[in-house]
């Protein structure tokens, strides 16, 4: 939308002032794009997490089940570490 008012602001405005505005619409853009990926990729991540987590809680249930029907042996402590 180009300014009313005097020829010099309309001028301005027709020389300089619509390319920067453009300009800032488009970096706006871009930037609302990768934030938008940047949260569904750490969604994705999170719900990996969920899911190894319930995994995890599955596979302690049955490890402590099974060491109870040994006759309470003791429990193993395992620790994973993931790099990367």
């Amino acid at each position: 939308m180009a300014p009313a008012g005097p020829p010099e602001v309309l001028l301005r405005f027709i020389e300089v002032e619509q390319y920067r505005a453009a300009r800032e619409d488009k970096l706006t853009a871009t930037h609302a794009s990768r934030m938008r990926g940047l949260i569904a990729g750490a969604a994705r991540v999170a719900s990996t997490a969920r899911q190894d987590a319930a995994l995890g809680a599955k596979v302690a249930a049955e490890a402590r089940e099974a060491a109870e029907g040994v006759g309470g042996a003791p429990t193993v402590l395992l620790e994973l570490r993931v790099t990367g």
